[in-house]
């Protein structure tokens, strides 16, 4: 119980950090790992720590490439590892496909309201073709640039994380 309370409470203020500073503190990540490794201690004891670590490592892990082309943010990984850390492996993972489920949907409703799908998708196959063209990676999205089908993933991770403690 202690440790969903910390995760909704990890995500709100992370959500929070991206949406309005577009960086998540790493005080704020290193104390959310700190608070949740002493509640897997006292809820669970010793046993309960290698599950913490392999949730804190498994964000990483699986989502790591996708900061190195720069389609996601340093910050979110790092908060998923914090998430983790209360989570736990099989948590972390259900917590993570909510995330991308969530965020699918929420890319599905900006590119229908906001953007032309085929000029997005005009974009995505000249970045692979460059990618794979030149052999270096470059950031998907354009720095400086008001993109209207950019948003923060932190969103989709806090609704995954609400799905995650309610049992989805």
């Amino acid at each position: 119980m202690y440790a969903d309370i910390l995760s909704v409470l990890t995500a709100l203020v992370g959500m929070g950090m991206d949406l309005k500073k577009k960086k998540i503190a790493n005080r704020w990540i290193l104390f959310s790992m700190a608070a949740g490794y002493m509640i897997r201690l006292y809820a669970g004891g010793i046993k309960t720590l290698p599950d913490a670590a392999g949730g804190m490592i498994l964000p990483v892990l699986l989502l790591g490439w996708l900061f190195v082309f720069r389609m996601l943010g340093a910050g979110d990984i790092k908060n998923l590892s914090a998430l983790g850390v209360c989570f736990g492996v099989r948590k972390i993972l259900k917590c993570m496909i909510w995330s991308f489920l969530t965020g699918g949907v929420i890319s599905l409703v900006l590119l229908l309201t906001r953007c032309s799908l085929p000029e997005r998708l005009r974009y995505m196959g000249n970045y692979i073709r460059t990618v794979v063209h030149t052999g270096r990676t470059q950031p998907y999205s354009c720095k400086g640039e008001n993109h209207p089908e950019n948003f923060s993933f932190m969103v989709p991770v806090f609704l995954a994380v609400i799905l995650t403690v309610a049992g989805g």
